[in-house]
């Protein structure tokens, strides 16, 4: 008897749903420990989407309120968060992090050369930076899209997560490689 929390920022959260309010959710914690089995959560309503019970029924808690900044309409908003859920299960970044891995590299293994380890770390947020530039193509396979995935709403939920995950790759790869690069610099000796 599991139910399902749709939140707003496309996560979703597979839980046993306690209590509902008029402002707050309570459920059981989705990931027990083993000192507290039985760990309870307290989610405020306005985080959540809708709660999928686990005997069908859906209840939505999203409401279409200009006054709140609910600028979405209900279909809206659910074309919205599934473009995030998308997002978060087939975007990946990984270009983003080998390019950073490698300006990382060669930021810190040059860079040090030309005047200190400070200026190693600029092209780093440099490059992480332009990460942002390009338009971030839908990556779904066909037969998993769901209905309008194309829609502008969809796109700006895909494109919020997707951007998250470009920045985090990004400086995934150019940290690990600036301190590749910089481990080779004081490694390697230089010809003077």
């Amino acid at each position: 008897m599991q139910d399902t929390v749709f939140m707003m920022n496309g996560d979703v959260v597979v839980t046993r749903i306690l209590d509902t309010l008029p402002e707050n959710v309570y459920c059981m914690h989705p990931k027990p420990t083993k000192k507290k089995p039985d760990r309870k959560l307290l989610m405020e309503k306005e985080r959540i989407f809708s709660i999928k019970f686990s005997n069908g029924a859906e209840r939505l808690c999203y409401k279409y309120d200009t006054m709140a900044g609910n600028f979405f309409t209900v279909p809206e908003m659910r074309c919205f968060v599934n473009g995030e859920q998308d997002a978060s299960k087939y975007f990946r970044g990984r270009a983003d992090f080998w390019g950073g891995l490698v300006v990382g590299l060669a930021s810190g293994t040059f860079m040090p050369r030309l005047g200190g380890t400070f200026w190693a770390y600029l092209p780093c947020f440099a490059y992480t930076g332009t990460t942002l530039l390009p338009i971030v193509k839908v990556r779904a396979p066909n037969h998993e899209t769901r209905s309008k995935p194309h829609t502008d709403i969809y796109l700006l939920g895909y494109e919020r997560i997707a951007r998250k995950k470009k920045i985090t790759s990004a400086l995934k790869g150019t940290v690990l490689g600036l301190a590749a690069g910089i481990l080779a610099f004081k490694l390697i000796p230089t010809a003077e």
